[in-house]
């Protein structure tokens, strides 16, 4: 990671209780957050939690404010501020930079592709993952993608789980 993510322990204990604090200290001690990427101004980790899928955190930053934008995580915790798989993820972030993988920010990925070759990607995407394409039929009938999205999560009981998925804004 070249720069340094705009990320102080302080901010993080503001938006967390101090048991889910010390919950995250521990899940980032135990390396049980893998695959932490930034690609652009977003940061995300795969973390290891009760589930046998590991839950998904995302992290935006607005870097010319230097400040975390918002966050968000997959797990269904809702008792109100950050979650200790977001805390895990921001502590290891800040603490051992050198875990963080640089990628290229998507659009720069996609930017060589003509329109077969994207066509083929969305259409093998869709193929893999069925809720994708759920996700662009929205798009394609409202003329925007639905005000929160679920890609990631899943509530075995009731199907796709529209609560746990939303970011989480930060009132900066």
């Amino acid at each position: 990671m070249a720069e340094p993510l705009p990320i102080a322990r302080s901010e993080i204990r503001r938006h967390t209780t101090e048991k889910v604090y010390e919950r995250g200290v521990n899940y980032a001690t135990t390396r049980a957050a893998g695959r932490l990427q930034l690609r652009g101004d977003e940061l995300s980790a795969r973390v290891l939690g009760s589930d046998v899928v590991p839950y998904i955190v995302r992290v935006r930053f607005d870097l010319d404010r230097e400040r975390i934008e918002a966050v968000r995580c997959t797990c269904p915790y809702e008792w109100g501020g950050w979650c200790k798989h977001i805390v895990a993820t921001l502590l290891i972030a800040m603490d051992h930079p050198e875990r963080v993988q640089d990628r290229d920010a998507l659009e720069c990925l996609l930017d060589g592709f003509e329109r077969d070759g994207l066509l083929a990607l969305l259409l093998a995407l869709a193929d893999a993952d069925p809720r994708l394409t759920e996700q662009i039929e929205h798009y394609v009938e409202h003329g925007h993608l639905p005000d929160e999205p679920d890609l990631y999560g899943y509530d075995g009981d009731t199907g796709y789980d529209d609560d746990f998925n939303a970011w989480t804004w930060t009132d900066d």
